[in-house]
């Protein structure tokens, strides 16, 4: 898996390709995201349409993501995420968790508009 971040004001914007599962690649997600996280930020778009399978590490990845954001008031978009990535996420009900968006701009406008408290 490889991930580039990007950031658009307030919006971090995490590129994913290569299945999300166990291992390095994952670690190396998991640090970005607590770095992201430990210097205040709270509102991730996650593109996936490079991600053809999610393993049950990753699910408990995905399960951070959200859980992190939404605790400082901020959210989660995800971008295309393909039928592999769909079909593990609808098998371990966290589809309804997530608000998709088709393309990437939408996401981050989105994300944007969103007032976040301090905390």
């Amino acid at each position: 898996m490889g991930l580039t971040v990007t950031k658009h004001g307030t919006v971090h914007v995490l590129h994913m390709s290569g299945a999300l599962k166990t291992g390095p690649v994952l670690d190396e997600f998991a640090r970005e995201f607590d770095r992201l996280v430990t210097a205040g930020y709270s509102k991730f778009v996650l593109v996936m349409s490079e991600v053809p399978h999610i393993d049950s590490n990753g699910v408990g990845m995905l399960v951070r993501v959200y859980s992190a954001s939404r605790n400082r008031a901020g959210g989660v978009r995800l971008v295309n995420p393909t039928s592999g990535a769909i079909d593990v996420m609808k098998t371990v009900c966290l589809w309804d968790l997530f608000e998709i968006c088709d393309s990437e701009e939408a996401a981050i406008t989105a994300l944007a508009n969103k007032t976040t408290a301090k905390v």
